[in-house]
């Protein structure tokens, strides 16, 4: 994961939770066969993003949207969208 990436996720967490996340590592993961996928390390808070360019905007759209979907039917306990963004979505792992 590239220096300028960790950091937009780093500014969209931060407003999403309304303090600042500082990343110390990025570390690849399976989970999709589309996007890049990370497991990134943030003091107590733990992320996995999905990583890919802009013309996936849609897509990252809608997962966050299905994520949120599941949550609200208490199917995805434990998992909270933090950022959305044109290029990754950020999702918190409890």
């Amino acid at each position: 994961m590239e220096p300028s990436e960790l950091a937009a996720i780093e500014a969209a967490c931060r407003r999403a939770l309304g303090h600042a996340v500082a990343p110390q590592s990025a570390v690849p993961a399976a989970g999709g066969c589309i996007h890049a996928c990370y497991r990134v390390h943030a003091g107590a808070v733990g992320l996995f993003v999905k990583l890919n360019s802009t013309r996936y905007a849609d897509a990252f759209a809608a997962e966050a949207d299905g994520l949120a979907a599941l949550r609200e039917a208490g199917l995805g306990e434990g998992t909270d969208i933090l950022a959305e963004a044109a290029r990754f979505v950020a999702a918190r792992r409890n």
